[in-house]
């Protein structure tokens, strides 16, 4: 009987110590805390994982959709038909991706500036505002002055979008100037850690906007400053599928081949972009190679289609623009045009021949075969110059036809070409390239993207009713 009470007690005080010692153990942080899901990361953590979303955000289907609401692409069959015809909704779009990388993109800045590391944090701006850009010169008003504070502000306000780019431009001045101040940029897999380069990118999307809102001088002043020959932000890509090809190439090539092409029928009925391309060839210009470079015939449908070839535009390893010196140099050379500056924009046209004419495109080199950029005269823009097919009046309307053509061709499959098909109308002097709507269905081309549909259920400040996709943005009303 001694022995059982004995026994009984060191059971008893066995179960208090299991009992102590288990509570001990779930107060360990470590046992609440999943590895799996962190709620924090380095700032240098979360900056490369925004570079990531900032390519996915950039060669998206709303790239897709721009590209060909602007004729360089049409979609051929199952929901790129409907999309090249312009049946959208409001379920077509989504605005997280562009909040996800904007909200990553701030967090990175706050970061970085309570440690007084400016550059790093001026890089972060620079993708913050490349996410919001897109957004709203796709979409027009949106949240911002209050978006990216869900706490405090759950349902963010809508902004007037002259008040977004205020915005978007106070930013990236801030950023311009904080390249010069302490710290360093880290993980940084495009530049390479290179805060010039930033800078000079920061201004190339200064200009940008500022041609966006036709404040020309503006746009020539930070295109001064802008990105340089061999300076371009590229996406880099590789040959790993699902990890980190071209995700154009992912497109095109693997996941729907034929579902787009750049040819309606066969090689004889073509997208606006392929016969722009086509009927460009004079004196001073071959432009075949990089023809060659971006289309090939037959790959996938009988028509022209995107080159995923190893040498093409769309090779899994093809670096993607996201902004370039050549975007840079025509900013420059229209906003001088339009400003009556035709010898300096003259110059910059010339630069980006020059350029074009060492084969460099975008971190390839096209085909000596077949390319020839001379520079140009400014006589050759009179009314029977060679560089005037369309006869216009005047030398200026002429030189800026070809300053809008050139830089159409060199945003192929960036949703940019669509923002100047529509800033082209508002813009003075008049002159567009004449970009015809999609065959047959008599509809316009739309003026904008239409506000989501989880928008609208979830933030009550949305405009009702919604913007129809007919309705210009009002930058460029």
């Amino acid at each position: 009987m001694k022995n059982l009470k004995i026994n009984k007690s060191i059971v008893v005080l066995a179960a208090l110590v299991v009992l102590s010692s288990c509570q001990d153990l779930f107060k360990d942080k470590d046992i609440k805390t999943n590895p799996n899901y962190p709620t924090d990361a380095p700032a240098e953590v979360i900056f490369n994982g925004a570079l990531v979303e900032l390519g996915e955000l950039y060669e998206d289907t709303d790239a897709r959709i721009a590209a060909m609401w602007s004729s360089q692409l049409t979609g051929l069959s199952r929901q790129h038909l409907t999309l090249a015809e312009y049946q959208v909704n409001t379920n077509t779009f989504g605005w997280f991706n562009y909040y996800y990388l904007a909200g990553h993109a701030r967090l990175v800045q706050d970061k970085y500036t309570a440690f007084g590391n400016f550059k790093g944090a001026a890089a972060a701006a620079v993708v913050e505002v490349m996410a919001i850009s897109k957004l709203t010169v796709l979409f027009g008003n949106i949240p911002y002055s209050e978006a990216l504070q869900i706490e405090k502000f759950p349902h963010p306000k809508y902004d007037a979008q002259a008040d977004v780019y205020t915005q978007m431009i106070s930013r990236l001045n801030d950023a311009i100037a904080n390249f010069d101040k302490a710290g360093s940029i880290s993980s940084d897999f495009i530049y390479g850690n290179d805060d010039a380069a930033w800078k000079a990118a920061a201004n190339t999307l200064v200009a940008r906007l500022y041609l966006h809102l036709g404040q020309y001088a503006n746009a020539i002043s930070a295109a001064n400053n802008g990105i340089p020959a061999g300076g371009d932000m590229l996406m880099p890509h590789g040959t790993s599928q699902g990890v980190d090809q071209n995700l154009h190439n992912v497109f095109f090539d693997i996941n729907r081949p034929a579902d787009t092409g750049c040819s309606y029928t066969d090689d004889t009925d073509n997208v606006f972009l392929v016969d722009l391309m086509k009927g460009r060839n004079n004196a001073n210009t071959d432009e075949t190679a990089l023809i060659n470079h971006f289309f090939q015939v037959g790959l996938y449908t009988p028509g022209y289609d995107p080159n995923t070839t190893a040498s093409g535009m769309f090779s899994p390893d093809a670096p993607f623009p996201l902004l370039t010196f050549y975007e840079n140099q025509l900013i420059l050379a229209e906003a001088k045009a339009r400003t009556n500056d035709l010898n300096g924009a003259l110059a910059a046209l010339n630069a980006v021949r020059a350029q074009l004419s060492t084969g460099d495109v975008f971190g390839k080199t096209i085909s000596a075969t077949g390319r020839q950029y001379d520079s140009y005269a400014l006589s050759d823009f009179d009314a029977a110059g060679i560089a005037n097919p369309k006869n216009l009046a005047t030398q200026q309307e002429a030189l800026i036809y070809e300053i809008l053509a050139q830089k159409y061709i060199l945003t192929f499959m960036q949703f940019e070409a669509y923002t100047d098909l529509r800033r082209s109308f508002k813009a003075t002097p008049l002159v567009t390239l004449g970009i015809p709507a999609y065959p047959g269905i008599g509809q316009q081309i739309p003026n904008r993207y239409v506000i989501p549909q989880g928008e609208i259920n979830t933030n009550p400040n949305t405009p009702n009713p919604v913007p129809d996709k007919s309705e210009k943005i009002p930058i460029f009303q």
